[in-house]
């Protein structure tokens, strides 16, 4: 298996980098604390499932917090959940103390990353194809994103930003198709958009062009963006 992290700038990656961006640019780093009251819930649902005992209440029908819930247990089941109760304890000590270490380490991973995001002179971004990290000059970077950006067969350069001006539109709309009732006040609540703002641009590097000196490929982010209900 190849190495995930690919630098195509000129900055020298200290090992230490290295490894920290081995692991990508979506990596879900663990908690650094157990989350006790989930655990605890998790851990009486299980029970409650293993001994198949079910409230009165639906799952979305809300018991009033003053109403205690009583199982009639068997002494069986009660000598069960006791040793339930001990193995769930000495996970929960065990597994406080191993997050607490993990996340010791996982805090020089956090310093690394973020210094690594402070610099200027870079950026890090993810391939065209497939996982894994890539680094680039900044310089470079901007340089062949300009160039995509001039190719008016595909852009168009205007004066004004219509962001705004959508958005009042799809309002517009939105109240025309509630008022002729073909849309109930909450779906028009629920589609109506608010901070509306325009699509963002960036590319990612073609690592399997190398010949081409690792042309760009755009993407195009259209989260909050208006425009797109109204084509």
């Amino acid at each position: 298996m190849g190495d995930p992290v690919t630098n195509l700038s000129k900055y020298n990656l200290t090992d230490s980098e290295h490894d920290d961006l081995v692991n990508g640019l979506n990596h879900v780093y663990p908690p650094e604390k157990l989350d006790q009251p989930q655990f605890i819930c998790n851990m009486e649902y299980f029970y409650a499932r293993l001994l198949n005992v079910r409230t009165a209440y639906r799952h979305y029908e809300q018991k009033p917090s003053t109403e205690a819930v009583r199982h009639q247990l068997t002494s069986v089941q009660l000598s069960a959940a006791s040793e339930l109760r001990e193995t769930a304890n000495s996970f929960r000590k065990v597994a406080q103390s191993e997050l607490k270490k993990i996340g010791a380490e996982h805090r020089k991973t956090f310093s690394t990353l973020r210094s690594l995001a402070k610099n200027k002179s870079i950026i890090i971004t993810r391939p065209d194809k497939g996982r894994g990290v890539v680094i680039m000059d900044r310089e470079d970077y901007v340089e062949k994103m300009n160039a995509i950006l001039d190719d008016r067969s595909a852009f168009t350069l205007i004066n004004y930003d219509p962001t705004l001006d959508t958005e009042n539109e799809l309002i517009k709309f939105l109240l025309v198709l509630k008022k002729e009732g073909f849309i109930s006040d909450q779906e028009h609540k629920l589609a109506s958009p608010s901070g509306s703002r325009p699509a963002r641009i960036y590319g990612v590097p073609k690592l399997h062009k190398k010949r081409e000196n690792y042309p760009l490929r755009p993407v195009m982010s259209a989260t909050k963006n208006s425009s797109l209900w109204t084509r």
